[in-house]
């Protein structure tokens, strides 16, 4: 599998990522990592639904997900988006040595102890330390809602 987008965002598959990402990209498979949803048929169900039939969903929990990336990430077909919900789970995978030339922030909303960075990203002073630390790696970590806008960088955030 070729990951042509890794992405955190809350709401995961909708709109944004079928009608801008996927299309664009010519993605025919979405890979998301989710230690909760990996175990909820009814979800995966739910996410399924709102495929197109050309595009295919994996949902794994983090262990699963890392080995299932070792095993098919050789850059050839299907285009993959990878979805993750939050920070921890990419730092997660950073670990286990999944290492993204780039991310995109789709989303993040508000909440307890989040303060607002921009547009539609909020983010606890943990997951800015993980940009950070990602970057510092050699992460190129941007905001980019949908695929025709201009990239936010997070360095020019913060």
């Amino acid at each position: 599998m070729n990951i042509v987008l890794n992405r955190i965002d809350e709401r995961l598959i909708h709109g944004q990522i079928l009608a801008s990402w996927a299309k664009k990209l010519q993605v025919h498979q979405i890979l998301v990592i989710d230690d909760q949803l990996a175990n909820d048929q009814f979800a995966e169900a739910v996410l399924t639904m709102a495929l197109p039939a050309n595009i295919s969903l994996k949902i794994f929990d983090i262990n699963k997900g890392i080995i299932y990336i070792q095993d098919h990430a050789d850059e050839t077909s299907p285009n993959t988006i990878l979805l993750v919900k939050s920070p921890e789970v990419i730092k997660r995978l950073w670990d286990l040595n999944y290492h993204p030339d780039s991310l995109n922030i789709g989303g993040m909303s508000a909440g307890p102890a989040r303060k607002h960075l921009c547009r539609s990203l909020y983010a606890t002073e943990k997951e800015i330390s993980i940009f950070q630390e990602l970057e510092n790696n050699g992460t190129e970590v941007y905001i980019q809602v949908v695929y025709g806008e201009n990239k936010i960088y997070f360095r020019d955030l913060i």
